[in-house]
């Protein structure tokens, strides 16, 4: 099971979120969209305090199902036709990505202290970015075995994962006007683990009858502490900068740009880095499914030529850049209840292409409202997000799927995505 993870980096994982809500009913109309804007916290002014509860979970492929990837976080057994349906959508550049997040804030409201311009927020979270990029081949060498690579090259080169877990606490800043908000936010991170797999050449040469094997691999893997890697490890430390400005525009309408996370991370001594520039030929192996192989299968096996062989450890601190978000939304209230948002994002976490989306909101009765969004990008392609969001007395309540699709077709699309959002106004 460990090495199912370690080759694909499988995690559940998310998007910053936000959360705002008004007690008077025209409010609550016009504002749940901008629910939607989930980059970044969006704060108003209100002369009480609030506590806000958010949570949210998605993981995203251009090639990897939702079933292959369930199974294969489970344990379970991987059928031919959960590989077929996979190797059937694999390009020579495959994506595979996704973020968790969970958070609690607690928000001043617009204390007589600052003339009910300014308010301020405190935050803890948990958060986990994961980004892979892979070749086809690698899938395929993985789940059909070198056997299908019988007098060919299995070509690995442009390998990447990385992964991080970190814990924040975070201070931000709010300035309200007629035309505009502002938000000044600084999190503070302890970072619990990092992961950087880097191949930039490797392939794999299965010699006709599989009488031998030539190796290629040249490389590098970060790794922070792997002997302290739990919830309570303090591996690493760092900071980020959250930045929103969000402009009121004639006709009911708002321009947010926002950026956040925007810092580094300070990794211990006891951070890893092992670089790899080696080739060699191994006496023939034939497989069908790499996960197969048992330990004893190699006692005998040894390098047959060595014409390269350069493996160096070093230990030391490390900066690494946190996963960034950048995001520029554009929102409208209709009349009678109708609603638009359209946002165009970037993460500098992995091979993220930027992804663009379009909300609409309907109002249903009580104030309630229904949230449908289609997209592209990111680490997957198509997106399809449906959700619901409304009061329960003095409590906002935002739920749904950031990702339907691939809960309704597990076997042909990639995309799944949880959210849970509550607020509370005192």
């Amino acid at each position: 099971m460990r090495k199912k993870l370690l080759v694909f980096g499988i995690a559940i994982t998310i998007v910053n979120t936000n959360v705002f809500a008004q007690e008077n009913e025209e409010d609550v109309e016009k504002g749940n969209l901008s629910e939607m804007l989930d980059t970044y916290s969006h704060y108003d002014v209100e002369p009480s305090p609030s506590v806000w509860l958010l949570s949210n979970a998605e993981v995203n492929s251009t090639a990897i199902t939702s079933a292959f990837y369930t199974k294969l976080y489970q344990g379970g057994f991987i059928d031919q036709s959960l590989k077929d349906q996979v190797k059937n959508r694999l390009t020579s550049n495959n994506l595979l990505g996704g973020e968790f997040n969970s958070s609690i804030y607690y928000h001043s409201g617009s204390p007589a202290l600052f003339k009910n311009k300014f308010s301020y927020a405190i935050s803890l979270g948990y958060t986990i970015d994961f980004a892979a990029k892979f070749s086809s081949d690698l899938f395929n060498f993985t789940f059909y075995g070198n056997k299908s690579f019988e007098n060919k090259t299995a070509d690995f080169s442009d390998t990447r994962f990385k992964m991080m877990t970190s814990q924040f606490v975070g201070f931000s800043l709010i300035q309200s006007s007629d035309k505009y908000y502002l938000t000044v936010g600084l999190n503070l991170i302890k970072g619990q683990n990092y992961y950087d797999f880097s191949v930039n050449k490797g392939s794999v040469y299965t010699a006709p009858s599989g009488s031998y094997l030539d190796v290629v691999a040249n490389g590098s893997f970060v790794r922070s502490d792997t002997t302290h890697n739990d919830f309570t490890s303090f591996n690493g430390m760092g900071a980020g900068l959250n930045l929103i400005y969000n402009r009121h525009l004639k006709d009911n309408s708002n321009l947010v740009f926002s950026a956040s996370n925007v810092g580094a991370m300070y990794w211990n001594s006891a951070t890893v880095r092992t670089n790899v520039d080696t080739s060699v030929q191994f006496d023939g192996l034939k497989v069908d499914n790499i996960f197969s192989i048992q330990d004893s299968l190699f006692t005998n096996v040894s390098g047959k030529n060595v014409f390269n062989d350069y493996t160096h450890n070093s230990s030391a601190s490390r900066l690494t850049l946190l996963p960034m978000t950048f995001r520029a939304d554009y929102y409208k209230y209709f009349e009678k209840g109708f609603q638009f948002l359209g946002s165009i994002q970037y993460k500098n976490w992995g091979s993220y292409i930027p992804r663009a989306t379009a909300t609409l909101g309907f109002r249903l009765p009580a104030y309630w409202y229904l949230h449908v969004g289609a997209g592209y990008g990111g680490y997957g392609q198509a997106h399809l997000s449906l959700g619901l969001s409304g009061m329960v007395g003095k409590t906002y309540l935002m739920f749904g799927s950031s990702d339907c699709l691939g809960f309704i077709a597990l076997n042909k699309f990639s995309n799944e995505g949880l959210y849970l959002k509550a607020f509370y106004h005192f």
